[in-house]
């Protein structure tokens, strides 16, 4: 039987998650067709963690990235894409009030902030892609960010300790 060749992760962002996820996840497993107008295109997500779900690791979140994400999404209605921010606190572009997280909110998908919370375990109990409706009053349910009004969230998280 031939050996299985270790993934190339392509940071050490994604590395230290697959550290922590261990074996409950596989690193860019499928290739998902999308057309970006004008262009017929291939996403890999970073992580498959459910049949229907992935995470995405972002450190640096650029335009671009800002439209592949929606219109993988658009175009994927079954699939769930979970986006983990190395610091969602980063503003989108420099001198605007809007951060990663604001704009994932904004956007309608379930994010974390690895900076501050690393992965929300529930992320990891039951593919998420059956929970579909991410408006605030799920959006607790399921891990998401922002922060509750008093700057704080109550969450159990994935930080290699449990």
């Amino acid at each position: 039987m031939r050996k299985k060749k270790p993934p190339n992760y392509k940071s050490k962002f994604e590395i230290d998650i697959a550290n922590l996820l261990g074996d409950k996840a596989e690193y860019e497993p499928d290739k998902l067709k999308f057309i970006q107008p004008a262009k017929n295109r291939t996403y890999c997500p970073d992580f498959k963690i459910g049949p229907y779900t992935y995470i995405e690791a972002k450190g640096k979140f650029t335009f671009q990235d800002m439209d592949k994400m929606l219109w993988v999404k658009e175009q994927h209605p079954d699939k769930q894409f979970l986006i983990l921010f190395m610091n969602a606190n980063n503003k989108i572009r420099k001198g605007s009030p809007t951060t990663y997280g604001e704009w994932a909110t904004k956007k309608g998908f379930i994010w974390a902030d690895w900076k501050s919370q690393r992965i929300p375990t529930n992320w990891l109990e039951s593919d998420l892609s059956t929970q579909m409706d991410t408006t605030k009053s799920e959006s607790s349910k399921l891990g998401m960010k922002p922060f509750d009004s008093d700057g704080t969230k109550e969450t159990t998280v994935l930080t290699g300790n449990n």
